[in-house]
Protein backbone atom coordinates (compact mmCIF):
# COMPACT_ATOMS: atom_id res chain seq x y z
CA UNK A 1 0.00 0.00 0.00
CA UNK A 2 1.45 3.44 -1.09
CA UNK A 3 2.18 5.27 2.69
CA UNK A 4 1.61 8.53 0.35
CA UNK A 5 -1.85 7.93 0.99
CA UNK A 6 -3.86 9.49 3.55
CA UNK A 7 -5.82 6.90 5.85
CA UNK A 8 -8.55 8.67 6.06
CA UNK A 9 -8.76 9.49 2.10
CA UNK A 10 -7.93 5.69 1.35
CA UNK A 11 -10.58 4.50 4.00
CA UNK A 12 -13.18 7.03 2.37
CA UNK A 13 -12.50 5.29 -1.19
CA UNK A 14 -12.48 2.09 0.32
CA UNK A 15 -15.75 2.89 1.53
CA UNK A 16 -17.26 3.82 -1.64
CA UNK A 17 -15.88 0.56 -3.77
CA UNK A 18 -17.45 -1.39 -0.98
CA UNK A 19 -20.60 0.22 -1.34
CA UNK A 20 -20.40 -0.71 -4.80
CA UNK A 21 -19.63 -3.52 -4.24
CA UNK A 22 -22.91 -4.43 -2.14
CA UNK A 23 -25.33 -2.82 -4.43
CA UNK A 24 -23.85 -4.75 -7.41
CA UNK A 25 -23.94 -8.08 -5.24
CA UNK A 26 -27.47 -6.66 -3.89
CA UNK A 27 -28.82 -6.39 -7.99
CA UNK A 28 -26.97 -9.65 -9.03
CA UNK A 29 -28.58 -11.68 -6.21
CA UNK A 30 -31.95 -9.86 -6.41
CA UNK A 31 -31.87 -10.54 -10.28
CA UNK A 32 -30.85 -14.45 -9.52
CA UNK A 33 -33.80 -14.63 -7.46
CA UNK A 34 -36.02 -13.03 -9.57
CA UNK A 35 -35.20 -15.87 -12.30
CA UNK A 36 -36.66 -18.14 -10.19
Amino acid sequence: MDKGIKPVVWTTRATKDLEKTAVFYRELYGSVKARK
